[in-house]
């Protein structure tokens, strides 16, 4: 892969809308550079993205690049190691970047990326195999007047005597805070120990999703924490997503969530290719019989599949997962209803994020509500009230069921108390809560590469409870971020417990309880990138 950069004095709010309008969304990410030097003629780069690392010797003089490049597997090997390494053999003095990139990809293989804030200024690099190929994209970017730099390999664009040097790792082993900090939001492991549990990688996380914030700001000139709904040309941006549903006794609850997804503030066309997946988990009523019977005339297909005997939401929603041709996907109970705008806010913010889980808040709503009939649905839901989501506002009794004990009850405002979750950190609670348990089943949504890596759903948990808080654990441990999407939620509609009562369904959060404590506290490793 030959690289071509160009130095950018150019501001992002003019670069970006050009990019966007010429190759779509970007991709943001977070990319980490390490240049060692020592008295020795050579230079070693680290670089990181995301887990990915590759190591490459450099000859400064001549910018010359000794091949093979080496890869590194950092799902064996830790940041620590890496670094006492390099350390043994005369590399510790180093200068540590942090950089925001805005990557663009084409059918062809080529890529374009932005990258900003970096130790060597801002600048926009091309990659591709075949030059003839790449030929017009180069042509395009010469039309913006950047300065061009034609080099096969990242380079310094600056004066060495302008670059501040540091220790990579101390004496004490301690690495470079940048370093660390990046490790840490990405789930790259720091160090080697011999049992590394789940819930070590829970207190070492930081939800602090703050660059994403601020790059998803720069794109699409709106908050990504705006309570107020996209709007405007930013709709032509949809991407297809998968939606998985399981159903287990639902009556036919379901199609008022078919209903609300038809419905929902797209084209004919965007609706046509949302791919939605009806899982019945044996149903005593089968599902495809009262789906035949209701004539919906939906806009988008419908898939069905069905299990004689109900073998657990995990179960479902893995077997959804196997069908869904679309690489965003969004899990939804079958007692739901969307408001208009969810499919929508759910798409552009998976799109451009690669690394969260999305989640939105409920309103609990009685079935009868006149205002929850199919034909009202029809015509679009509003935003619901979302204000008593147990993530928003909640009493908690002190026999309350969780992994942390309490006294008394308490009055929890978990959003406010958080800062949108991102104070939810190293393994901070509040009240029986913590970043894992803001994952709740009902809607949410991320990439299907994510659910590939870690297996899908686990098939450890009975009954009710606590399979999509171990779900979020695990998608915290690679490296997702759980963010909050204020802008759309979902009206529930309260039913009987599935369990078949209330007390049945405490038994099985009790169990599923301890299943859960034993998971967390057992060795656990991530998956490669």
């Amino acid at each position: 892969m030959t690289t071509e950069i160009f130095s950018c004095q150019t501001q992002q709010s003019f670069l970006i809308p050009k990019l966007m309008d010429k190759f779509g969304l970007p991709e943001i990410r977070k990319d980490l550079a390490i240049y060692f030097k020592n008295n020795s003629k050579f230079e070693i780069h680290l670089r990181f993205r995301n887990k990915k690392c590759l190591m490459m010797l450099i000859d400064p003089d001549t910018d010359e690049l000794f091949r093979p490049k080496i890869h590194i597997d950092t799902s064996r090997t830790d940041i620590n190691s890496i670094l006492v390494m390099l350390k043994k053999i005369g590399y510790n003095r180093a200068s540590v970047g942090l950089a925001t990139c805005y990557s663009f990809y084409n059918l062809d293989g080529t890529f374009i990326e932005l990258m900003i804030d970096t130790f060597i200024g801002n600048f926009l690099q091309i990659g591709y195999e075949n030059r003839s190929q790449a030929q017009p994209l180069i042509d395009w970017v010469h039309s913006l007047n950047l300065v061009s730099e034609n080099v096969d390999q990242f380079r310094f664009l600056t004066n060495d005597n302008e670059i501040k040097y540091t220790e990579a790792i101390n004496d004490l082993n301690v690495i470079n805070q940048d370093i660390y900090k990046f490790a840490k939001e990405i789930g790259l492991s720091i160090s080697k120990t011999s049992k590394i549990t789940l819930k070590d990688y829970l207190v070492t996380f930081s939800n602090d999703y703050t660059y994403l914030e601020k790059a998803y700001e720069t794109i699409f000139n709106h908050p990504l924490l705006s309570p107020q709904p996209i709007s405007g040309p930013i709709q032509a941006f949809f991407s297809p997503v998968s939606v998985i549903i399981p159903c287990y006794n639902s009556d036919d609850s379901y199609l008022k969530t078919l209903i609300s997804i038809n419905s929902q503030d797209l084209t004919t066309e965007q609706l046509a290719e949302i791919d939605v997946i009806l899982v019945d988990d044996g149903s005593e009523i089968p599902v495809k019989q009262v789906y035949e019977n209701a004539r919906l005339h939906l806009k988008f297909p419908v898939q069905i599949i069905r299990f004689e005997t109900n073998s657990g939401l995990s179960n479902a929603r893995n077997a959804g997962l196997s069908l869904a041709k679309h690489p965003i996907i969004i899990f939804l109970d079958s007692d739901v209803v969307l408001s208009r705008n969810y499919l929508l806010e759910h798409s552009i913010r998976n799109s451009v994020i690669p690394n969260a889980i999305f989640i939105s808040f409920k309103q609990n709503c009685d079935p009868s509500d006149p205002k929850l009939s199919q034909e009202f649905i029809a015509r679009g839901m509003d935003v619901p009230d979302t204000s008593n989501d147990l993530r928003i506002r909640k009493i908690i009794q002190d026999n309350s069921p969780g992994l942390y004990e309490i006294s008394g009850k308490i009055a929890t405002d978990i959003l406010g108390e958080t800062n949108y979750f991102k104070d939810l950190s190293y393994g901070r609670n509040v009240g029986i809560y913590d970043l894992p348990s803001m994952v709740v089943g009902h809607n949410m949504s991320c990439r299907k590469n994510h659910l590939t890596k870690i297996g899908g759903f686990s098939r450890n948990f009975k009954g009710w409870g606590l399979e999509d808080s171990f779900f979020g654990a695990r998608m915290i441990a690679e490296g997702n971020y759980i963010i909050p999407v204020v802008s759309c939620g979902i009206y529930h509609l309260d039913h009987p417990p599935r369990s078949g009562s209330e007390e049945k369904k405490r038994s099985e959060l009790k169990s599923n309880l301890e299943i859960y404590k034993t998971l967390l506290s057992s060795p656990y490793s991530v998956s490669p990138s």
